[in-house]
């Protein structure tokens, strides 16, 4: 079943939107990494937490801890990573389904040509068959002949 393409074309224009929210997707990792690392030592040590910060870290959420890095722009990042997931997912079910066309095409050339094959076989037959007829009609020609020529010697 196909699934609607947004304005833009089709499965090159997924994968541009895809590729362009993966690239966002990968500067946010990569910053959010360093920040948090920044922000969290900071807070650790403010806060007075020197032992267990392995607890300490697994206390903040990754909603919390990117909120606190992206501010105001977090609800932006995170819809843009929900889109650029739904993009991924739509592109491989479009790939999917247009791998699945291809083979459904592909099967329908082979049966095709398979199909002219058996016709073209058929014709031959069909003419071995007239030929066949003919030489069956030439050989009764023959015998009523025969037949014909042994009555007048009997005779």
């Amino acid at each position: 079943k196909s699934m609607p393409v947004p304005s833009g074309g089709g499965v090159g224009g997924l994968v541009s939107k895809r590729d362009q929210l993966k690239n966002l997707a990968q500067k946010h990792s990569k910053f959010l990494t360093m920040k948090i690392s920044s922000q969290f030592d900071s807070s650790v040590v403010s806060n007075g937490i020197a032992n267990g910060s392995s607890s300490a870290k697994s206390q903040l959420s990754e909603d919390d801890m990117m909120a606190q890095v992206f501010g105001s722009k977090f609800e932006e990042i995170s819809a843009s990573k929900a889109k650029y997931d739904e993009l991924k997912k739509r592109q491989v079910e479009s790939h999917a389904s247009l791998t699945k066309r291809q083979s459904i095409v592909s099967n329908i050339d082979i049966l095709k040509s398979k199909k002219g094959d058996l016709s073209a076989k058929i014709k031959e037959i069909e003419l071995e068959l007239q030929r066949l007829t003919a030489e069956e009609s030439a050989v009764d020609k023959q015998i009523t002949q025969a037949q014909d020529s042994l009555v007048v010697l009997d005779n």
